[in-house]
């Protein structure tokens, strides 16, 4: 496999001997880039997922899923995001506002949280420690508050 560090010991050796950025912003530069590279292969995965998702439900249903929006429906999971987006936001009477604004996000923290301390490869890790299954269940489990505070 591909050793990814080192691309990150170059990307640090241009920040911070290239660039002549100091320690703290080095690091804020490369936690910012780390995160955005993190979100975007979990939006890309899912995207794909959920396209994989439909299309086999389909299948098992002898049909043929979305196939209206792009070509054979790739552009689907896009539409379905625009439209939930633009539906009315509606809160349950007699709920805490707050708790119930913070439940879904409870949830998708402990899933993006959980897919970004995956150790992938050498050099393409968040953290690199001992106990990182414990971490791994500690952060998973996140969620189920979030599904406690929705209901």
């Amino acid at each position: 496999m591909f050793d990814f560090s080192i691309i990150t010991t170059w990307f640090d050796a241009l920040l911070r001997q290239t660039l002549g950025l100091g320690d703290f912003l080095s690091i804020l530069i490369e936690c910012v880039l780390v995160g955005v590279l993190l979100l975007a292969g979990y939006a890309v995965l899912a995207i794909i997922l959920i396209f994989m998702e439909r299309k086999v439900c389909a299948y098992f249903q002898c049909r043929l899923g979305p196939m209206r929006v792009g070509p054979w429906g790739v552009f689907q999971v896009f539409a379905d995001v625009l439209k939930m987006l633009i539906k009315e936001i509606f809160v349950v009477d007699k709920a805490d506002k707050l708790l119930y604004f913070i439940a879904p996000f409870l949830v998708i923290i402990a899933s993006v949280g959980t897919f970004s301390f995956l150790p992938w490869n050498n050099g393409a890790e968040v953290l690199n420690f001992n106990v990182g299954i414990f971490l791994l269940t500690a952060v998973s489990s996140i969620g189920v508050i979030g599904i406690f505070l929705a209901g």
